[in-house]
């Protein structure tokens, strides 16, 4: 249950990879449209971290394929807040 599939190891660094990047965009962008002064900031923000959402949920389940769900749970979801916290305490300072 715990365990990658045999010869996956290599097959989820690309989904892995685009993963992170999704997730941390859309929570950035998101959580950042909180601070806007302006509507149109915040429609922007909204927009721009809902359109890396789009993306979040295939790379997810590539991954799932891929590993069990716990391992992608852990990868996926989970790391990407360890990534956030520090680009949102830098950007909300």
């Amino acid at each position: 249950m715990w365990r990658v599939k045999s010869g996956a190891g290599s097959s989820l660094t690309a989904p892995l990879a685009l993963d992170r990047v999704t997730n941390v965009g859309c929570c950035t962008l998101v959580a950042l449209s909180g601070r806007a002064q302006r509507w149109r900031t915040f429609i922007l923000l909204q927009f721009l971290g809902r359109f890396f959402g789009l993306f979040t949920q295939p790379s997810f389940t590539v991954m799932v394929r891929y590993a069990s769900l716990p391992i992608a749970n852990a990868a996926g979801i989970g790391t990407a807040f360890v990534f956030v916290a520090p680009l949102l305490i830098a950007a909300l300072q």
